[in-house]
């Protein structure tokens, strides 16, 4: 993600006057390392303000690290198993992953399945 972006999920995010009753929900998450290290824009500019007002967010990503609370292949055939589990969100940012994504159409129909009915879908591409 870049710092462009970050700041123009912050605004959306800012624009829906989020509270402590919303989830999140971060796709293609990375580590916690790589949000509040490597690019730490990206924690501070979208998830330390989230955490403050008591919003969960759920990290999802492809790969087990730390700071990834749900992993899952949105390709897989079996993601839906997994992804039936998941408590629907209220936002789901997707930032930066559909250029890595062979079918797209699998992964963008998912997404729409774990967000609730009148839910926000963020999305970014570089």
């Amino acid at each position: 993600m870049f710092l462009k972006e970050a700041l123009w999920i912050k605004e959306v995010l800012e624009k829906i006057k989020l509270d402590k009753n919303y989830i999140v929900i971060d796709i293609g998450s990375r580590s916690e390392e790589y949000r509040c290290l490597g690019q730490p824009y990206i924690d501070f500019y979208i998830f330390k303000p989230l955490r403050r007002l008591g919003v969960k967010i759920v990290h999802i990503d492809k790969k087990k690290e730390d700071g990834v609370d749900i992993q899952v292949d949105l390709e897989d055939q079996n993601a839906d198993i997994i992804l039936d589990k998941i408590e629907r969100g209220d936002v789901v940012i997707c930032s930066n992953l559909l250029e890595h994504i062979k079918d797209r159409d699998i992964v963008i129909s998912r997404i729409k399945k774990f967000t609730k009915e009148l839910g926000v879908i963020i999305i970014t591409v570089p």
